[in-house]
C-alpha cells in the first residue's frame, strides 16, 4: 500500500483550484468532485481580492481517478477554473 492510500486502496489527492470569485464557484467545484464519486475530506478556501483559492483533500475510489480528472477538466473549460492535482505526500 502506498502512503497516499488507505486500507481500502482508495487514493487521496490534494486539489488546488483558483477561479474568479463569483456566487456558486466553490459549490461548482465541490459538486464536480462529488459527481465523480470522490469524497471531500478537508477543505480550505480563501478570497483574494477578486479571486478565490480552494484547497481540498479528496479521497478517490480505486476506479475514480479518470472520472475525477474528467470532471475537473470540465470545470476548467466551462468556468475558467485553474486546477492542480497532486497525490497526497
Amino acid at each position: 500500500m502506498s502512503p497516499n492510500q488507505d486500507n481500502t486502496g482508495a487514493a487521496r489527492v490534494i486539489i488546488t483550484a483558483i477561479a474568479k470569485d463569483r456566487p456558486g464557484v466553490v459549490d461548482d467545484i465541490f459538486a464536480a468532485i462529488e459527481r465523480a464519486g470522490a469524497s471531500i475530506e478537508t477543505t480550505s478556501a480563501v478570497t483574494l481580492d477578486t479571486a478565490v483559492s480552494v484547497t481540498l483533500l479528496v479521497r478517490v475510489p480505486d476506479d475514480g481517478a479518470t472520472p475525477l480528472r474528467a470532471a475537473l477538466v470540465g470545470l476548467t473549460v466551462q468556468h475558467d477554473v485553474k486546477i492542480h492535482v497532486d497525490a497526497m505526500p
